[in-house]
């Protein structure tokens, strides 16, 4: 084997080096895909979620003296269509209206919402919320839903 390797060190090296350079090659074009891949699943997420903003009637709530705006992430470690919904609430009542959809299956997984009668000088703040769930699992804290919503809205899962 030794009289092999020295009789042909320099095929060997050759074959190595041409390996190396195609595994390379063949990384960065699937690398390549991959991210021509991400993009498209990106603005397929933002198109689904600009269509379920408005089917769900966040825009129409606007004519109410409601104002809501949305942010949406596609999660590629959880394969899933996010929208953040965040609301001022400006009508009868003055508050907060938070929400977290899955837009692909139409699954809420986070909610808090907080409303204060605008005529009755309490201050929204100093109100627990009417409404705050995670997962179906009661919460009292708007920095629990800010945690919990995090990793959904960003790849630290």
């Amino acid at each position: 084997m030794d009289k092999f390797i020295k009789e042909n060190w320099f095929k060997l090296s050759v074959v190595i080096i041409i390996a190396a350079v195609g595994s390379l090659v063949a990384y960065n074009y699937i690398r390549t895909l991959t991210k021509k891949e991400d993009l498209e699943l990106q603005a397929m997420c933002a198109k689904k979620a600009e269509l379920f903003f408005e089917k769900n009637g966040y825009l129409q709530q606007g004519s109410q003296g409601d104002f809501y705006q949305y942010t949406c992430h596609y999660n590629k470690k959880l394969n899933k269509c996010f929208i953040s919904i965040r609301g001022a609430l400006l009508g009868g009542q003055v508050g907060n209206a938070f929400y977290l959809y899955d837009v692909y299956e139409n699954k809420m997984y986070a909610d808090y919402y907080n409303t204060v009668e605008s005529k009755s000088g309490v201050k929204l703040e100093d109100t627990p919320p009417q409404n705050c769930s995670l997962l179906d699992r009661p919460s009292h804290l708007k920095e629990e839903y800010d945690t919990f919503i995090k990793p959904y809205m960003e790849e630290n899962f």
